[in-house]
């Protein structure tokens, strides 16, 4: 049986993901390109998008997408800063969660390289904004990610607004999502225990692994919800 702070934190999960997809389907697209798959691509595969091209650059990662064995489903292991599609192909490409995880130099050679093959855009990436654990949790993923080569940059709403801009889309719509639900502490744990196995198979060191564990500790006596997420949907230059 779930506990009741389980049971709150997994509808929240859906009311978070309903407005996400309410922004991704807003336009009825038949076509979706998911760049940088992972949950993102189930929930689009559940959805009435009649097929989703799962693109990444780990193809392992595409490998275990693989199982899902969708006849809506395409693997495509690619970079996103040169996708082998043609121009303006998909009707909406989404970035869920993708972009602060990349060098922010290459921010604008991919979006500017999404932007060609797709209608519209999608972007969805945590602010800075959250409670004080949350910054903690997020300083350490920061010193992990530095470790491991990879980043964990998360930027305000106006830096995404802004590059957008820059690079000749329209912003159709924008909202900020924020958690309600505090994050159970079990759920916690189990991310930690994953987080912990991963980032000793890349060679973090063992005093960040204590900080993360200090903080799941804290959590205990404290309520830790996750960072608002922002989301933007954009048209893109080529569709203007």
């Amino acid at each position: 049986m779930l506990s009741s702070s389980l049971e709150l934190y997994l509808a929240e999960v859906e009311r978070v993901w309903s407005e996400i997809l309410s922004l991704a389907l807003r336009a009825e697209p038949r076509v979706v390109a998911d760049v940088g798959a992972g949950d993102s691509t189930q929930r689009l595969l559940q959805s009435s998008v009649e097929l989703v091209i799962a693109l990444d650059a780990d193809c392992c990662k595409l490998a275990r997408i693989s199982r899902a064995s969708s006849a809506k489903l395409e693997l495509l292991c690619a970079d996103a800063r040169l996708i082998p599609l043609r121009s303006r192909s998909v009707d909406l490409a989404v970035l869920h969660f993708v972009l602060h995880e990349i060098d922010p130099r290459l921010h604008r050679e991919a979006l500017a390289e999404v932007g060609r093959a797709a209608k519209r855009v999608l972007i969805t990436e945590p602010t800075p904004r959250g409670s004080e654990l949350y910054a903690e949790l997020w300083r350490v993923w920061r010193s992990a990610a530095r470790f491991m080569g990879s980043f964990e940059e998360y930027r305000d709403p106006s830096y995404w607004l802004r590059l957008l801009d820059e690079l000749g889309f329209r912003v159709l719509e924008s909202r900020v999502i924020r958690w309600r639900a505090p994050v159970p502490h079990e759920v916690l744990e189990d991310l930690a225990r994953a987080w912990s196995r991963e980032w000793v198979e890349k060679g973090v060191p063992r005093e960040v692994l204590s900080r993360l564990w200090r903080v799941v500790g804290r959590a205990r006596f404290g309520e830790l919800r996750w960072s608002s997420i922002f989301a933007v949907l954009a048209l893109s230059p080529e569709a203007s």
